[in-house]
């Protein structure tokens, strides 16, 4: 997340597009971004087969031929390595990806790009947090006054479960309480 409290766009002459969604979204995000960077050169992280039009990718790192835990991080590794000024991440409704994406999103040394589902991107950085936060709250599906009451249950849950915890407490202890009295008062006769 490098350049997130800075507005400085770096020169790009390589844009690593990461393919987290459907290809077409890809293809036409890749279109409105060729004028923003005149020249630059594509690499591409995704887990399709082929390349998607108009292709010409210079590196293309596919997450199904990294087998294992090691050979993922070794292609993490050399997304890292690869330093691509800029990074297109797509973040449409589909969960294709996902951890990918946030691994990306702390390791890359790159300005990120954020792409939705309509092919509209924004970068992340402090001067777009309202955006950023308008664009969470549709994905957690609380957005307008859906918000506040989200906001409070999740103030609320935690007390809810401390009195339930407690009033299981309680509950067990009188029921202990009250076999030991039985088991007192007959082995002493009272």
């Amino acid at each position: 997340m490098r350049y997130f409290f800075r507005r400085h766009i770096p020169q790009a002459d390589r844009v690593l597009l990461v393919e987290s969604g459907s290809r077409a979204t890809l293809e036409k995000a890749r279109q409105r971004m060729e004028p923003i960077f005149p020249g630059a050169r594509y690499e591409l992280c995704t887990c399709y087969p082929g390349e998607p039009a108009p292709g010409g990718f210079t590196r293309v790192f596919r997450t199904t031929e990294a087998p294992g835990l090691a050979g993922k991080l070794r292609m993490l590794m050399a997304m890292r390595r690869s330093r691509a000024p800029v990074a297109a991440v797509m973040f449409s409704n589909e969960q294709i990806l996902f951890r990918w994406k946030l691994l990306l999103l702390f390791l890359l040394p790159s300005k990120l790009l954020i792409v939705n589902e309509n092919a509209d991107f924004f970068w992340l950085d402090r001067s777009n947090f309202s955006m950023i936060r308008q664009f969470l709250s549709v994905r957690a599906g609380v957005n307008g006054p859906e918000f506040l009451r989200t906001i409070c249950r999740l103030a609320v849950f935690p007390l809810a479960m401390l009195f339930l915890a407690c009033s299981a407490l309680g509950a067990y202890l009188r029921r202990w309480f009250r076999l030991l009295f039985w088991a007192v008062s007959r082995r002493f006769g009272l």
